[in-house]
């Protein structure tokens, strides 16, 4: 089995809706002070747009992890 880390990344929106992005395999030993950083800059950049408007805010971050097993059928 094969664990796979993904990167959470979740702001608030200008409608106050919380919106998710995914970053697939995240890289081992992020800091907070990392993550924070990337997603400030991803506000104050304004590069994303949303349903719900631009990202105003940070609403919290999370490292999912989940194992996949590859399963063999030829």
């Amino acid at each position: 089995m094969m664990p796979v880390k993904t990167l959470v990344l979740i702001f608030q929106n200008q409608q106050g809706k919380n919106t998710r992005i995914s970053v697939d395999n995240a890289k081992e030993g992020l800091t907070d002070a990392e993550v924070k950083s990337a997603m400030q800059s991803i506000v104050e950049k304004n590069i994303f747009e949303t349903d719900g408007g631009d990202l105003v805010a940070l609403a919290g971050a999370q490292i999912v992890t989940r194992s996949v097993q590859d399963i063999s059928v030829k």
